[in-house]
């Protein structure tokens, strides 16, 4: 039996939410806890936070989802908020809408902003989740279908690399998404 702790869980976090948070002087941590969350964000905020988590494959171009997001909510939220969470929060998730509205606030190039510099930030917000805040306009079907792809696959490698060992990152479907880039020489070593 091995000690090997998991790999740490990567989180998709759109920017209104690390802003709502800096705003009420809270860390980026609260984002996990749907309680702390629920006062200060709108449903749909909520709904197309939970829904982002489907654009992994998209933004950094491997399949599966990461129920690490849905998985901290559930445990978080209590009482009302529980109920709050189940029974309009999830299957409104579920809804064509989310995606549309997700690729208007996210993903189109009239979407970006000036004062978002960069593409993207990663924080490492828990021992065993980080968080990457996307900011709006930069993954665009108008910047190419790799996009900032790359760039985000080397800084989330490295923040794996900080808790993992070198084998158990290099099994991992995102380790070989960064081959296939520096064999198709989108990436510099």
């Amino acid at each position: 039996m091995s000690n090997a702790r998991p790999l740490k869980q990567v989180i998709l976090i759109p920017y209104w939410v690390h802003e709502t948070l800096a705003r009420n002087k809270l860390p980026l941590s609260e984002c996990l806890n749907f309680d702390a969350l629920k006062p200060l964000s709108s449903v749909n905020d909520l709904v197309c936070f939970l829904g982002m988590q489907k654009y992994c494959s998209q933004l950094m171009g491997v399949e599966g989802g990461d129920w690490s997001l849905l998985l901290q909510w559930v445990s978080s939220a209590h009482g009302q908020n529980k109920v709050f969470f189940e029974q309009t929060i999830c299957p409104l998730e579920r809804s064509l809408n989310v995606q549309a509205e997700l690729q208007a606030r996210l993903f189109a190039p009239e979407s970006r902003m000036p004062h978002h510099a960069e593409p993207f930030y990663i924080y490492d917000i828990t021992r065993e989740v980080a968080g990457v805040v996307i900011n709006p306009g930069f993954f665009t079907q108008e910047a190419g279908t790799e996009g900032y792809q790359a760039a985000l696959i080397v800084q989330i490698l490295k923040v794996l690399y900080a808790y993992n060992a070198y084998h158990e990152v290099a099994a991992t479907p995102l380790f070989k998404r960064y081959l296939d880039l520096l064999s198709a020489k989108q990436l510099t070593v």
